[in-house]
């Protein structure tokens, strides 16, 4: 693996990046397209920061992926240090993870999802006051009831079809293959009244929907779907983030993803 360029370099002395019952490598088995996506992503993203903030981005792209191995500054030794900190962390949350999964404590129960449902539709009730989008009474006083006007059918125009997020995600999962990893996919959907109001026509989010499908089957991951639950009361919390009904929903896809492992 070493050869391959498999595994993170060290900055001097032995190859050894952490401890864990003796020396070991973490690996980083990212191919190297996976990896000129990120560093050119990362710039990309940063372009409006601070030079030292650039410099210092430029720096890490020289030891992670030119071979040219510097003195590393004093954020660097501080990188290194959170890695070794966030790999037992790791270990530990891992342990943790077993346990919760694979207990057999007398008594314990299963989470009840149709009566934590059953309150998730009464806590949102409550929440939302009764208003025409279903979303949180604070955000429609804070964030909708004022721009109501000017934002009707504004979207008209608008789409998700083209955005630089799909090769982020379309990156992750081929992280996820070159590791052997199977994840679970939650394809979220948009709250549909307000998506209505400012005129995003329907067949645009049908289309955001149906790229990630696509692509989730490229990857051969898991995929849990949403897009059908645009006009569910209390699903949605506010025009594009999941809510009280929401989270029930994607808790009980991720606990039985979990217990699938």
């Amino acid at each position: 693996m070493l050869e391959r360029g498999l595994l993170i370099k060290t900055e001097r002395g032995g190859l050894q990046t952490y401890d864990y019952q003796g020396d070991c490598t973490e690996l980083d088995a990212t191919n190297p397209e996976t990896r000129e996506y990120i560093i050119k992503r990362t710039h990309k993203l940063l372009k409006n920061v601070d030079p030292t903030m650039d410099q210092r981005i430029r720096s890490y792209e020289q030891q992670y992926l030119d071979d040219n191995l510097q003195p590393v500054s004093s954020p660097m030794h501080s990188r290194e240090k959170f890695v070794r900190l966030k790999n037992r962390t790791n270990i530990y949350l891992r342990y943790k993870a077993y346990e919760l999964f694979h207990s057999s404590a007398p008594g314990q129960e299963e989470p009840d999802f149709t009566s934590l449902r059953a309150q998730a539709a009464l806590d949102g009730e409550e929440a939302c006051g009764g208003n025409e989008f279903y979303v949180k009474q604070s955000y429609y006083d804070n964030y909708i009831v004022h721009v109501m006007e000017e934002e009707k059918d504004s979207g008209i125009k608008t789409g998700y079809s083209v955005s630089p997020e799909y090769g982020d995600l379309e990156c992750f999962l081929m992280t996820c293959r070159d590791l052997s990893i199977t994840p679970l996919l939650i394809i979220t959907p948009v709250n549909g009244y307000w998506y209505d109001y400012i005129g995003f026509p329907a067949d645009a989010r049908e289309d955001y929907y149906r790229q990630i499908r696509e692509m989730a089957d490229q990857y051969h991951a898991k995929v849990c779907d949403f897009s059908d639950r645009e006009y569910e009361p209390y699903f949605m919390e506010d025009t594009i983030h999941i809510g009280w009904k929401g989270w029930v929903d994607a808790c009980e896809a991720i606990y039985g993803y979990a217990k699938e492992k």
